[in-house]
């Protein structure tokens, strides 16, 4: 069972961690997220019991905290707290491939390996991104019939670097994981296809690539 007095002290230490990242407080970081998201209907729900239990002294002989109102709780707080560099892709460990490349064997590992999104890049910049939506772009402009052991990236450069309200955006070195969640958010609130953000050292195309991050990592948290 969980008591109250754990809860509350638990509570405390996220609504610290929302105070040492620029928030008044847990209401405040609720207020920046989408309306209507599970996430922030997740934090008005804890947020109302905690002040339930602070309110009324009370509170703990007309309401009783489960296991799993526990496990709930910190599953959302670690949505937050998480530090970025435990899920960030580290430029080291994507798979990559440069614009003059053939098309071919990145789609046989793409497929063996589930991966999504795979950065074509120039030297050490992103140049563009082939996905699992640019195969269906070029199936459905009638581009696959060609794709042959010579076809390289660059040949379908406008399907793979188009990015302007696209499938991928970048941000510095210097963003934290709720930077990240924002610009996913921001998309989604846009109703914008965002999927991946490439972490750079300028923050933009033109810097070097460092590493990545995926709507479906921020998902997993």
């Amino acid at each position: 069972m969980y008591k109250k007095e754990e809860f509350i002290t638990d509570y405390i230490l996220f609504e610290q961690w929302c105070k040492d990242h620029d928030y008044r407080d847990v209401n405040d970081l609720e207020n920046c997220l989408a309306p209507y998201t599970t996430l922030r209907n997740e934090l008005y729900f804890f947020r109302k019991i905690r002040n339930f239990f602070i309110h009324h002294p009370n509170a703990d002989k007309r309401l009783k905290l489960t296991d799993k109102f526990k496990s709930d709780f910190q599953v959302l707080c670690k949505k937050f707290m998480t530090d970025l560099s435990d899920i960030v892709v580290p430029v080291s460990d994507i798979y990559m491939q440069q614009q003059g490349d053939p098309i071919g064997p990145a789609i046989k590992v793409m497929k063996e390996k589930v991966y999504t999104h795979i950065p074509i890049m120039t030297g050490q910049k992103v140049w563009g991104v082939f996905s699992e939506s640019t195969l269906f772009d070029l199936a459905g402009k009638g581009h696959l019939s060609k794709v042959d052991e010579s076809t390289r990236f660059v040949d379908f450069g406008s399907s793979i670097t188009y990015h302007k309200n696209g499938v991928y955006d970048f941000v510095d070195s210097n963003a934290s994981l709720d930077d990240i969640r924002r610009n996913f958010y921001d998309a989604m609130y846009k109703n914008r296809k965002l999927d991946v953000l490439f972490i750079t050292s300028t923050g933009t195309k033109d810097g070097n690539l460092l590493g990545m991050i995926t709507v479906w990592d921020i998902a997993a948290l």
